[in-house]
Formats: structure tokens, C-alpha cells, sequence
């Protein structure tokens, strides 16, 4: 009979470790499931990111497109002349107030806060300006330029020099004196 009792009492000490131990592991085991159920969350979060800043650097493509088209078109109407005026005014019009209205959306805060800038000289240059100001509202809108292209992701080595050169004919040429120009040029009061 005792060693009945000593045999279940082994028995008994054996299935004791053995229920601690399981029962030492249920929290780990718990903590585990969770942490899956939080990495499968987290992962389906990421997609969604994804596939959203996808779409949102589809829509910059197209503003910044729209922007820079538009701007093509006035400038290619001021230089060649041929093409009417109050069509080149209302065309410009429609296309900046639609970037206008979007650009809070989509853009980085360094393109809106150049942007804000590009409008404001604009107006000026609209009601006061000069050669100075043309050549000072040039080395804006490169800037802005520049901006568009580091929302998109580029990190290259374009400067204001290489979109200048691109928009202004002649720019080896005339580089100084846009310069000296815009030196000069009345500054936006803040």
C-alpha cells in the first residue's frame, strides 16, 4: 500500500509540474497569438498606406503637370504672340484655380509655403513690377519648380540654374543680368 501511495505520489508531483508548466506558458502563448493578430492588423494598415500614397503621388503627377503645363502655355503665348489673348488669360485662370484649389491637399508644406510666395509676387509683379521683378519672380517660380519635383521624390542635384537654363533662352548669356535683376527687385512685404 505504501508504494501505491509513493507511486501516486510521484504521479501526482509529475502531473503538478507538468499543469505548472503548461499553465507557465498559457501567457506566453496568449502573448504570442496577440502579437500575431497585431502584425497581421499592422500589415493590412500598411497596404492601405501604401496603395493611399500611391494614389497621392498619382494626383501630385497630375497637379504638378497641370501647373507646369499651364504655365508652358502662357509662356509660349507671350513669346510666339499667336495666340489670343483673353482664350490664353481664361485657359490660365481656369487651370490655376484648379491647382489653387487642390494644392492644400496633395502638396508638401515647403511646395504650399513656395507657392504662397509665387502668388504673392505674382500680385506684385501684376501691379508694380519691372524687369527686376520679372527676373526675381523667374528665380521664384524655379524654386517652385524645384519644390513640385522634391514632392515627387526626386533627390537630385537640379538646381534653380538647370530649370532657368531650361526656361529662358539665351540663360548663359543673360545669367548676370537676370541676377543683378532680381537683386534689385522689390521684396514681398510679410
Amino acid at each position: 500500500m505504501s508504494i501505491i501511495i509513493l507511486i501516486l505520489q510521484v504521479v501526482i508531483i509529475i502531473g503538478a509540474y507538468w499543469l505548472f508548466d503548461y499553465i507557465k506558458k498559457v501567457p506566453d502563448q496568449i502573448h504570442k497569438k496577440n502579437l500575431e493578430t497585431f502584425k497581421n492588423e499592422l500589415q493590412k494598415e500598411i497596404v492601405k498606406l501604401e496603395a493611399s500614397e500611391s494614389n497621392l503621388h498619382l494626383k501630385k503627377i497630375e497637379k504638378f503637370t497641370e501647373f507646369s503645363g499651364a504655365l508652358y502655355d502662357v509662356l509660349n503665348g507671350v513669346k510666339y504672340k499667336d495666340v489670343d489673348d483673353e482664350e490664353l488669360k481664361e485657359n490660365a485662370t481656369k487651370s490655376m484655380e484648379s491647382f489653387t484649389k487642390d494644392i492644400m491637399f496633395f502638396a508638401g508644406e515647403n511646395t504650399i509655403k513656395k507657392f504662397v510666395e509665387y502668388r504673392r509676387y505674382s500680385q506684385l509683379l501684376t501691379n508694380e513690377g519691372g524687369k527686376d521683378e520679372q527676373a526675381k519672380f523667374n528665380y521664384i517660380l524655379a524654386e517652385l519648380i524645384l519644390e513640385m519635383r522634391k514632392d515627387l521624390g526626386y533627390d537630385d542635384k537640379v538646381d534653380v540654374d538647370d530649370y532657368l537654363y531650361i526656361l529662358i533662352r539665351d540663360w548663359d548669356e543673360n545669367k548676370e543680368l537676370f541676377k543683378e535683376r532680381s537683386n534689385r527687385a522689390k521684396q514681398l512685404k510679410k
